[in-house]
């Protein structure tokens, strides 16, 4: 059995999150775009679908990055990608998330699936720490109780 197939212990249901495959890459790219069109983050910053199946694509295909969806009857409604990298001051392994979504409805139980599998994964390529993003108050209540210690907060100026 691979590090991978530990990590990811499905029992497949009706529900579960999995590694994704390049026959996701497409679905990805859509709740993507949804969940940037749909947020404020469309106030500074609009989807390139094209630019965006490339960058999934190449990061299902790598070895320092981990992308996992959570699929209901057999739609995927859920998403997280990460990237392992050496942090440029410490020289420490540290994985930073790129995106993490799930489909209201489907949020819960599913985006903390995904969360633990992507602590799972860090962890097991001996990451230092897993940096995460928190586009909101109630996300970083998740993080917070989840043991993780607020850094800073981010802030973006578009000039276009």
């Amino acid at each position: 059995m691979s590090g991978l197939e530990r990590v990811i212990l499905v029992k497949p249901t009706d529900r579960f999150v999995r590694l994704a495959t390049q026959a996701d890459v497409m679905r990805i790219v859509e709740l993507g775009c949804e969940f940037l069109n749909g947020s404020h983050y469309a106030e500074a910053m609009r989807p390139d679908p094209e630019l965006m199946a490339r960058t999934i694509s190449g990061m299902i295909g790598s070895q320092d990055c981990f992308v996992a969806v959570y699929e209901v009857e057999g739609v995927v409604v859920g998403m997280i990608g990460v990237t392992a990298t050496i942090h440029p001051f410490t020289g420490q392994p540290v994985v930073s998330e790129l995106f993490w979504y799930v489909r209201p409805g489907h949020r819960g139980r599913a985006g903390l699936k995904l969360l633990k599998l992507v602590e799972r994964w860090a962890m097991m390529i001996s990451a230092r720490c897993l940096i995460m993003v928190s586009p909101s108050e109630r996300v970083s209540r998740i993080y917070e109780r989840k043991g993780y210690l607020h850094l800073e907060d981010q802030y973006i100026r578009s000039f276009n």
